[in-house]
This record gives structure tokens, C-alpha cells and sequence, in this order.
């Protein structure tokens, strides 16, 4: 199964460039992460103790999600689900805007 997001393409198991992935939102990051470990969308959903169409316009970007949600969701992926990963793992990079001196 391919699945696209702002024209990256994934298929399940498959890794995608780090540099490709931090150019994408927070939801669609996590999203790419699921497909990538093969790990069900409803199960995270049932973790969470939401719907699957929450968490769904979650990951695609219809709805934000909670400080308390992306906690959860890291939890489930550390200690459920066993994979190891950091916070830092999805948030964007941002070039440092060059701050000028006062003159």
C-alpha cells in the first residue's frame, strides 16, 4: 500500500528522508511514522481513548493535536508499541533567522 503526503510517496515498511519528513506537519509527520512501522491507526486512536476520525483529521491536519495527545502518542510508541522514539524526531528544523545588531 502507497499512501502520498504533499507529494512524498510511502508504502508500509518503507523509511522516507529525514530531511523530506521534517518538511511536513506535526500530524502528517506522525502519520508517515505509523505507515513506516506498519502500526494501525485505530489502535492509537483506541490508546488514546478517541475516534479514529479524530485522530485521523489529526494526523492530516484538519485538527490540532494536544500537547497531552502528542505525549500520549510518543508513550504508545515507546512503551506499547516498542519502538524508541523522541519528541525532536517530529518537530520541524528551522534555519536560525540572522538577528541584526542595533546600530
Amino acid at each position: 500500500m502507497i499512501i502520498e503526503f504533499d507529494n512524498i510517496e510511502v508504502e508500509k515498511g518503507e523509511n522516507i528522508e529525514m530531511n523530506e519528513v521534517k518538511k511536513l506537519e506535526l500530524g502528517k509527520k506522525i502519520k508517515v511514522f505509523l505507515v513506516e512501522n506498519d502500526i494501525n491507526q485505530k489502535t492509537v486512536a483506541k490508546y488514546l481513548k478517541i475516534s479514529d476520525s479524530l485522530l485521523s483529521d489529526q494526523l492530516n491536519g484538519n485538527v490540532k493535536i494536544s500537547s497531552d495527545e502528542f505525549y500520549l502518542i510518543l508513550y504508545f510508541l515507546n512503551h506499547e508499541a516498542n519502538i524508541k522514539v523522541d519528541a525532536n524526531y517530529f518537530m520541524p528544523v528551522e534555519t536560525p533567522t540572522e538577528i541584526s545588531e542595533p546600530n
